[in-house]
């Protein structure tokens, strides 16, 4: 039990990370699509772009855990905040955030970890 409480912050906050990057690989949030905007010239995965910036930053979304909470956070990339919240003229197209899916993925985990420690 020892193990897994000391193991779990980092494990957890992993899972967390590879959730959101699940989001961008699926290209939706909750199960549901992101909304593409009109633009003939763009090409390919919606939020991914030329240069990669937002989903280079949610490689390292896991920022650590303290006090028994794991913080996860999307730095560096000044529009993140629109994508993921929507705006003006702005589809919203959320990638990271607290839902019950996110939840129950990190509970699912945490399951996991103490049935294969208490073996």
């Amino acid at each position: 039990l020892k193990k897994t409480m000391k193991d779990a912050p980092k494990v957890l906050g992993n899972e967390g990370q590879k959730a959101i990057l699940d989001n961008f690989k699926t290209q939706s949030y909750e199960g549901k699509k992101w909304k593409y905007v009109k633009n003939k010239k763009k090409r390919g995965p919606i939020l991914v772009g030329r240069t990669r910036r937002l989903i280079g930053a949610a490689r390292r979304s896991f920022k650590g855990a303290n006090n028994g909470r794991i913080k996860w956070s999307i730095d560096g990339v000044v529009y993140a905040a629109i994508h993921n919240n929507g705006g003006r003229f702005m589809p919203k197209r959320q990638f990271i955030g607290k839902s019950q899916k996110f939840i129950n993925r990190l509970k699912k985990k945490f399951d996991q970890m103490l049935k294969y420690n208490l073996r």
